[in-house]
């Protein structure tokens, strides 16, 4: 699921990155509002690095590394108590909740690259430059967003509907009796059992809709400030729907939903800000290099202020 969103994610760039460099200096399209200011730094070489290490750590962990081993369940009484208020009570609805978090997660990661970037500010505004920097930065903040999150669950929380199923086998050495399945998940077989901390899917839900309120929070892409407010607005209501339905399809605990949103909202939101939209003046981003050497070191230094 994640590597069709990455394909479509590399497309867009593979179709716009020509047109940034075309649009160099130059206004392709009729008078607009929407413009790239002087004061906003543009995508750095460096973060192409960032990127692309966010999303391959994303990719490995996700396709080409071993599942996850069992490492800790982390049941406390706020997770149990927001459980049992929450998990909605048939197998067959907490399936529905899960693939309903699937398209709000698939949706508001694609809605800042796709409507935003290319239909909006490319396809609309006629600024493919203005596009480019808007869909490299959000290419970024995914992958970052990716990055905490594929980490963190390789700590191996155990799902929350794992006790469900066939008991795992004791690594921690604790004797625990083995679980007798009452009525096994129908995730009881898939990958990913012991991957609760932080939900990935909620981590991306925000990171997305981060970016769509600092993109429609700096610039005017849809002509009014209440449109630009109430997409910003729906976006956040969307992300914290897609978390709730993690806690009710019973896949994550109310922790792993609220530490995936800090991830996500910093990813997403935070991050773009100090690196794109932050005002300041043109020499205080200036970055300097210097020849770094001495009896035992050779190297190069790095100056300047990069956020």
């Amino acid at each position: 699921m994640r590597s069709g969103f990455a394909a479509l994610v590399l497309g867009g760039v593979v179709a716009l990155a020509p047109s940034e460099a075309r649009a160099q200096g130059e206004d392709t399209g009729a008078e607009t509002k929407i413009a790239w200011r002087e004061e906003w730094p543009k995508f750095q070489w460096w973060e192409y690095g960032v990127a692309a290490a966010g999303w391959g750590t994303t990719i490995t962990s996700g396709y080409i590394l071993a599942d996850t081993p069992y490492g800790w369940r982390g049941r406390n009484d706020f997770d149990e108590s927001i459980r049992d208020g929450l998990r909605w009570s048939s197998a067959s609805a907490r399936l529905g909740a899960a693939s309903a978090s699937d398209v709000m997660f698939y949706s508001l990661a694609a809605f800042p690259i796709v409507v935003d970037g290319l239909a909006v500010t490319w396809g609309v505004h006629r600024k493919p430059d203005v596009a480019f920097q808007l869909i490299m930065t959000d290419i970024e903040a995914l992958g970052f967003a990716g990055f905490l999150s594929s980490l963190t669950e390789r700590t191996g929380r155990e799902r929350p509907y794992v006790r469900t199923c066939p008991s795992q086998d004791d690594v921690t050495g604790t004797g625990e009796p083995p679980r007798t399945p009452f009525a096994p998940e129908a995730p009881c077989s898939e990958k990913g059992r012991n991957q609760s901390f932080v939900s990935g899917h909620t981590a991306a839900a925000f990171a997305g809709a981060g970016l769509i309120c600092v993109h429609h929070e700096s610039l005017p892409l849809f002509g009014a400030r209440a449109a630009d407010i109430a997409t910003c607005s729906a976006a956040l209501g969307t992300a914290a729907v897609a978390g709730y339905l993690r806690v009710a399809a019973d896949v994550h605990y109310a922790t792993d939903v609220l530490a995936a949103a800090g991830v996500g909202l910093g990813s997403g939101l935070v991050l773009p800000y100090l690196l794109r939209f932050k005002s300041r003046p043109a020499r205080e981003r200036q970055i300097g290099f210097a020849p770094l050497g001495g009896p035992e070191t050779l190297g190069l230094s790095v100056h300047g202020k990069l956020f």
